[in-house]
C-alpha cells in the first residue's frame, strides 16, 4: 500500500470502525494494514473497503486488529483494595525500602 491508497483508505477505516488513523504513524500503520489487506481481502484496496463497509463483523475485527485490548486492573477497585490491605502492608513490614515503578503507558 502507499501512502496516495493509505489516504484513500483512512476516511472508510473511520466510517467502518470509528478509529481514527490521522492519529497513529502512517509508515507503521500501512505496514500493519498491507498484511491485514492481504489475509481479509486478497490485497485489493477496494475488496477491503467493500468488505468492511459492508460487514459488521469485518468492521470489528478490523476494529481489534487496529486497537489494543485496555487491561481492567487499573479500574477495578477490588484490585486497589487488595493492594492498600494486603499487598503494600506486607512490603512495608519488610523493613527493605519500597521501590516502584510504573511502565508508560499510550
Amino acid at each position: 500500500m502507499n501512502d496516495a491508497e493509505y489516504e484513500l483508505i483512512k476516511p472508510a477505516i473511520k466510517k467502518a470502525t470509528e478509529v481514527d488513523l490521522d492519529f497513529y504513524k502512517p509508515k507503521q500503520m500501512i505496514r500493519r494494514l498491507d498484511s491485514y489487506l492481504n489475509r481479509v481481502a486478497g490485497g485489493s484496496i477496494k475488496g477491503f473497503i467493500d468488505l468492511i463497509q459492508g460487514n459488521k463483523e469485518a468492521a470489528e475485527a478490523l476494529k481489534d486488529f487496529l486497537t489494543i485490548n485496555v487491561t481492567e486492573f487499573f479500574r477495578d477497585p477490588n484490585a486497589w483494595k487488595d493492594l492498600q490491605t494486603k499487598v503494600l502492608p506486607e512490603l512495608l513490614e519488610s523493613g527493605r525500602p519500597l521501590k516502584v515503578w510504573s511502565a508508560g503507558c499510550s
